[in-house]
């Protein structure tokens, strides 16, 4: 969606960005972020354990694919997000429990240098663990901000540690959410909260180990 991109982009903290594959605006999205030097994920979608009734979309990847299946569709999907500088996972639930399949998604990311964030759609997801034998750099999800397109939930998700004395001085905290319109006010309104609080927002491959 260019229009809640842009809106996202007059934001004053260096947000980043994950552009799904083989929608009508995905090249056009990531050339208009690597110009305001954003970071880029490619949003890559994976198979759900909710699947058939909930469709990951456009180049997703299934348990049922070969290995060669799978290489192959992530490379058209990387070339749709161009200037992506890592991946993570778009659903995903039940293919990210496979460790298999997630070692050849690691050994595609190890050989182009890109690094991987785990959504954490499931609390068995192996995306750790295969990052750490491939050698791939990894970070995990910490808060989703919006499980639902409630601005007051989403603002109190964003803002609940600024409340917690023991937050500060604990490391980075990555936070993931949706250009719906309440997330987008939500973040709006609490970056200056966090800054007021001396929370530093940075790009994610700034705190990506």
């Amino acid at each position: 969606d260019i229009n809640a991109l842009h809106e996202l982009l007059e934001i004053n903290a260096p947000l980043s960005f994950a552009v799904l594959p083989h929608q009508p605006y995905s090249a056009e999205a990531a050339k208009i972020l690597h110009l305001k030097r954003r970071d880029i994920l490619l949003h890559l979608p994976m198979e759900p354990q909710s699947y058939p009734e909930d469709l990951p979309g456009n180049g997703a990847l299934f348990l049922g694919m070969s290995d060669k299946e799978i290489r192959k569709q992530f490379q058209k999907d990387l070339e749709t997000v161009p200037h992506a500088k890592g991946v993570n996972n778009h659903m995903g639930s039940r293919f990210t429990e496979d460790t298999e399949k997630m070692l050849i998604v690691m050994t595609a990311l190890k050989e182009r240098g890109l690094f991987f964030v785990d959504s954490r759609t499931t609390k068995d997801s192996k995306a750790r663990e295969t990052a750490a034998k491939i050698g791939v750099p990894f970070l995990a999800r910490k808060v989703f901000i919006d499980n639902d397109q409630n601005y007051q939930a989403s603002l109190e998700n964003l803002t609940r540690r600024l409340q917690d004395p023991g937050t500060q001085g604990t490391g980075p905290i990555l936070f993931i959410g949706h250009p719906y319109p309440s997330t987008i006010s939500a973040i709006r309104n609490a970056v200056p909260a966090m800054r007021a609080r001396g929370i530093e927002i940075v790009p994610i491959s700034k705190i990506v180990p």
